[in-house]
Parts: structure tokens; sequence; C-alpha cells
């Protein structure tokens, strides 16, 4: 069996004991030294493929909701909640790509959860017959 972290193998190409930088050039064979990631980098890439995933998600089924649904009124309310996870995952995203800045993008966000709780009473509203009721 092959250790990979140990490095007790026959391709070493010196004698000598490799340091754990070594080890891990040689698990990232496909990267050149000068492109090493550093770990914010790989927390950047890492946050930002289950964004990805989540936006696309998220946008089939808000296809599938215009698709489908034949109430246009709830069909709305139920679209704008469903926003609120490409909302919160991009600006996730943004707040770890620059911190500076991160105040404002949770503004923004707080912003648009007000609006969503807003939507999501509309929507019971609209369940229940409307504010008459």
């Amino acid at each position: 069996m092959i250790d990979l972290f140990n490095n007790h193998h026959h391709y070493r190409s010196s004698g000598a004991q490799s340091t754990p930088q070594q080890r891990h050039r040689k698990v990232l064979l496909f990267l050149r030294p000068h492109m090493a990631l550093g770990e914010f980098d790989i927390a950047l890439i890492i946050a930002g493929s289950f964004v990805v995933v989540a936006c696309l998600i998220t946008f089939n089924s808000i296809r599938l909701h215009f698709k489908h649904s034949k109430q246009l009124q709830i069909r709305n309310f139920t679209i704008r909640i469903l926003l609120m996870i490409p909302v919160y995952g991009i600006e996730a995203w943004f707040a770890i790509y620059s911190s500076r800045q991160a105040v404002m993008f949770k503004v923004l966000r707080e912003g648009y959860e007000a609006f969503v709780i807003l939507s999501f009473m509309q929507l019971m509203l609209t369940y229940l017959g409307g504010p008459v009721s």
C-alpha cells in the first residue's frame, strides 16, 4: 500500500526525509510552485463552489415555479422568498472576498431580508384570504 503522507516510497528524489511543504507539493502536482494556493484562496474557491451550486438549484426551482404555478400572486411571493438563497450566498462570498466592505454587504442583505419578511406576510395573507377574512 502506498502511503502518500509519510512519503516512504521508492520515487523520492533523494534519501533525505522530506518536509511537509515538499509533501504538499507532491500532492498538488498540477500546480507549479509559483501558482500555489493559500488558505484564503482555497476558502474562496470552496465557498464560491457552494454558492454556485446553491444558486443553480434555486434558479431551477424558480424556473419550475414559473412553469407550473398557476397562481400569479402566490408564485411571485414564493420566488421572492426563494431568492434569499442566492442573495445570502453571494453576500457571504463577497464578505469573505472583501472584508472591508462586509458591513455594506450585510446592510444590503438585511434590507432584502426585511423585504422577504414582508413578502412572507403577504403570502400568508393571500393564503388566508386577505386581511379582511
